[in-house]
């Protein structure tokens, strides 16, 4: 069934975007976004610059499954089931640089906003 609505699930500045969007439909022919789920964020990490890095690491990006953080690392699970990790404090030379001055961690701009920071591991936490 489509209702025409529209749902997006983004980082903070993503919904900052939407938000705008929302704002400004009539004058740009944007799209309204109807409901805007925010996801806890504390920094975000460029392709470019995370491909590098794992180059100068001897990783090529196509041999890693997945990329998570956790106990303060930033872990790379790699096709051939061995984990690369490396601690947070040297995510720098890949982290994004506007993250350096996000005011909306938990995306609080939204309608709803979920993450896990401080939950239970396998849990997040949803504010409305």
């Amino acid at each position: 069934m489509d209702d025409g609505k529209t749902t997006m699930v983004g980082t903070p500045c993503q919904i900052l975007d939407a938000t705008k969007i929302n704002k400004y439909t009539e004058e740009t022919g944007g799209s309204p976004i109807d409901v805007k789920i925010g996801l806890f964020c504390m920094e975000n990490f460029s392709y470019i610059y995370l491909k590098k890095f794992l180059e100068e690491n001897k990783i090529d990006i196509t041999d890693v499954e997945e990329f998570r953080i956790e106990e303060n690392k930033f872990k790379f699970f790699l096709k051939n089931k061995d984990v690369f990790m490396v601690p947070l404090s040297e995510t720098d030379s890949f982290k994004r640089k506007n993250c350096d001055i996000c005011i909306d961690y938990t995306s609080d701009i939204s309608d709803i906003s979920v993450g896990s920071v401080g939950s239970p591991k396998g849990w997040s936490n949803c504010y409305y």
